[in-house]
């Protein structure tokens, strides 16, 4: 009972753009643990594989949502600037690891990678999805999934240098 109260309370506290998005990015959560558990995953790989909506079709969101924040940006129309795109990054890295918080079990990286670059993908920003693999030697052949845009890594924070890309998605990185 006390896990549930401590985040109703942390969930009151937040302004209703964020509420929104958080809950937007708890159902992308829950619909990628879901999927990951229920459908093969050759199936999966269509959903990695979607081009962003174009940003003059998210103009409106967009501007919604910078405007709630206490940076003012001057955002485009008909492309993400690089000031848009990486405040975009920042946010979405925190509201992905704050859905997560918010759910019961452990969310690891590969329904985190997929929820923030679903939530990237309608925001207009192309990412890229990496599925990786190592072998440590503590724990064996261990494998790891993260979402970058461009060489910024978004979601799973790792030693890329560690790890073998077994593939990526989209297949030639945006």
């Amino acid at each position: 009972m006390k896990w549930l109260l401590e985040r109703i309370a942390k969930f009151r506290t937040l302004p209703t753009i964020v509420r929104l998005t958080l809950l937007q990015v708890i159902f992308f959560l829950l619909v990628a643990r879901l999927a990951l558990r229920l459908v093969p995953f050759r199936y999966l790989t269509w959903f990695f594989e979607r081009p962003p909506k174009r940003p003059a079709d998210t103009f409106a969101k967009r501007k919604q949502i910078l405007a709630a924040s206490l940076i003012k940006y001057t955002i485009c129309q008909d492309e993400i600037t690089d000031s848009e795109r990486e405040w975009f990054r920042m946010g979405v890295q925190w509201i992905t690891d704050l859905a997560a918080w918010f759910l019961p079990g452990e969310t690891v990286c590969f329904p985190r990678a997929i929820a923030a670059q679903e939530h990237l993908r309608r925001l207009g920003m192309g990412t890229t999805l990496y599925y990786g693999a190592t072998i440590l030697p503590e724990r064996g052949l261990t494998a790891h999934v993260w979402l970058q845009d461009g060489n910024q890594v978004i979601v799973g924070d790792h030693d890329g240098q560690n790890y073998h890309i077994l593939a990526c998605y989209p297949a030639s990185p945006t």
